[in-house]
């Protein structure tokens, strides 16, 4: 977790007078607001596998960047869909592994997301608790992983085959 010094200005939100005692300073609440780039479409994963032969497999490591556990939807779109949950550790990661079982020559395009909110926070659509007039409802966070699949000859199984081409016009 990263830590940095920050310097506050305090701005009023009225000039009326009130009196404080200095056990009440402590007591304050400060909202901050912070901003970053969001997550996006990450690094492709690319997958190959024999046709008529064994899954390919391949992996990727979703790291979780809250210091909570939080639980996660991973949702593959594209052929085979599908979509679970998962609890990630705070600041822990999972590993996540694909498989491809090509029936035809051909690729094939999928994405998996990964999406999450701030468990400090709540659930996505809530207003976060002790959180003033509503405010801090989270926001839901995805990263679209693409997923490029490749079917291959094993050309061990060709049987002598030998692929040619040739060219066409001038």
């Amino acid at each position: 977790m990263e830590e940095a010094e920050v310097q506050l200005q305090y701005s009023p939100a009225s000039l009326a007078s009130s009196a404080a005692s200095p056990d009440q300073m402590d007591q304050a609440v400060v909202v901050l607001d912070s901003c970053g780039d969001l997550p996006s479409s990450m690094d492709p994963v690319l997958l190959s596998a024999a046709l008529g032969g064994a899954t390919g497999r391949g992996s990727l490591v979703w790291h979780n960047p809250f210091p909570l556990p939080t639980t996660v939807r991973l949702s593959l779109s594209g052929p085979g869909a599908t979509s679970q949950e998962c609890l990630v550790p705070g600041e822990g990661s999972v590993t996540i592994t694909l498989g491809f079982t090509p029936k035809r020559l051909h690729s094939i395009s999928a994405q998996l997301t990964v999406s999450a909110c701030d468990p400090r926070l709540g659930k996505p659509g809530t207003p976060a608790e002790g959180s003033p007039g509503g405010a801090g409802v989270p926001m839901l966070l995805s990263w679209r992983y693409p997923i490029q699949a490749i079917a291959e000859v094993d050309a061990a199984k060709t049987s002598g085959a030998a692929f040619r081409f040739s060219l066409v016009g001038s």
